[in-house]
C-alpha cells in the first residue's frame, strides 16, 4: 500500500524549490525576469500584427502559400518583393503573416520578421546571463528529481501489486 508522504517532505519539496529558484533567477524576482526578457525581445521571428476592419494590407502571389495570407504596409515595405505579383487589399481584418512559414515563402518575410527559428534564437539571446548559467543545472536538478519519484512510484505500484496478489490466494 502507498505510505502517505509526511509533511516534512512537502516543507522539504518546498526548500527545494527555493533552492532552484535562487540557483536560475539569482537574488531577482521571477517577476523582474520576465520584464528584462520582455524588454529584450524585440525583433521576433512573426509579425501576427493585428489588422482591423478598414486597414489595408499586401498579398504575394509569388510569397504567399495560403490565398488568406497578408502581409501588414510596414512589413511588405521591409521585403523584397520586386519582380512579384503583388496587390493591395483593401477593408481587410486578420493578422499579419509575416515570418509565418506555414503562410508565408521564407525569401518573402521582411527584414524585421525571419520565421520560427529567428525567433526562438532572438529569446535565447534575450535570456539575462545568470539565467543561462543556472538554467543547465536546474534542468539537470529537476530531471534528477522527477527520476527518483517515478522510480518510487513504481516501485509503490509493484509492492501494491504483490500485496493484491497474497490477499487472492
Amino acid at each position: 500500500m502507498l505510505n502517505k508522504p509526511k509533511e516534512e517532505k512537502s516543507g522539504d519539496l518546498k526548500i527545494y524549490f527555493n533552492l532552484l529558484r535562487t540557483l536560475l533567477y539569482g537574488s531577482t524576482r521571477p517577476q523582474e525576469v520576465i520584464e528584462d526578457i520582455s524588454a529584450n525581445a524585440s525583433n521576433m521571428g512573426v509579425c501576427a500584427k493585428n489588422l482591423y476592419g478598414g486597414e489595408v494590407a499586401w498579398r504575394c502571389l509569388d510569397c504567399e502559400l495560403d490565398p488568406t495570407c497578408i502581409i501588414c504596409a510596414d512589413c511588405f515595405n521591409k521585403g523584397d518583393h520586386k519582380g512579384h505579383r503583388y496587390f493591395l487589399k483593401t477593408n481587410v481584418s486578420g493578422c499579419c503573416d509575416c515570418g509565418d512559414p506555414d503562410g508565408w515563402k521564407e525569401p518573402g518575410f521582411c527584414s524585421d520578421h525571419k520565421g520560427f527559428a529567428a525567433s526562438s534564437e532572438a529569446m535565447l539571446k534575450s535570456l539575462p546571463p545568470y539565467i543561462m548559467k543556472g538554467a543547465p543545472h536546474v534542468i539537470s536538478s529537476l530531471t534528477k528529481q522527477l527520476k527518483g519519484l517515478l522510480l518510487k512510484l513504481i516501485e509503490a505500484q509493484k509492492e501494491s501489486g504483490a500485496e493484491k496478489d497474497k490477499l487472492k490466494l
